[in-house]
């Protein structure tokens, strides 16, 4: 988390120091999760062992997110996000939302589509009936921005988020770590 705080804090004053030479982009995405089926599965297993009753959930792996990115004439770009954010309730309770901090490159500036890359931190905020902690992990990304020139952007993305959670796991007797966000496909607007 103290890593975190550092690139974050590293992160706005690279855009304090560069605001003028640059554009400010805020956009919203929808992505879909593929860790977040693992933590439905030990919910529910666990919530069977401990209340020696079936539990029934219907999971849709999709969070929305909120990011706001400054981009800088050379094409480096500077990301802050939040979200996806991911949440279980009913019998069993989970949040989660993870905070990132990434440094990038548009490929094609000035052109209409630009593929990018990016990389930086995660971190999440979790909470939840069998959460024992959560460790920060690295946030890679490739994309492709399309309508750069046409007032609303939009894009395509598939990242991978190496941060993790530790789980109490009743059928193990002991706790699990799972990859929460490992994978993740989203599309999103910029404005």
């Amino acid at each position: 988390m103290k890593l975190f705080r550092i690139a974050l804090i590293t992160a706005a004053l690279l855009l304090a120091g560069n605001a003028n030479a640059g554009d400010w982009d805020f956009g919203v995405g929808v992505s879909y999760v593929t860790g977040i089926s693992d933590v439905v599965d030990l919910y529910e297993d666990n919530f069977e062992i401990e209340e020696s009753d079936d539990v029934e959930t219907f999971t849709i792996p999709i969070g929305a997110s909120f990011v706001a990115r400054f981009q800088a004439e050379s094409g480096i770009t500077v990301n802050i996000g939040v979200g996806p954010a991911f949440i279980i309730a009913g019998d069993v309770e989970h949040t989660e939302i993870p905070l990132s901090a990434t440094i990038g490159y548009m490929f094609s500036r000035e052109g209409d589509t630009s593929p990018y890359i990016r990389i930086g931190i995660v971190d999440h905020s979790v909470s939840g009936d069998y959460v024992e902690s959560s460790d920060s992990g690295m946030l890679t990304a490739i994309g492709v921005e399309f309508g750069r020139n046409q007032g609303l952007n939009w894009g395509i993305e598939l990242s991978v988020d190496d941060s993790s959670v530790e789980f109490e796991d009743f059928t193990k007797s002991g706790n699990t770590e799972i990859d929460t966000y490992d994978r993740q496909l989203t599309l999103f607007f910029l404005f």
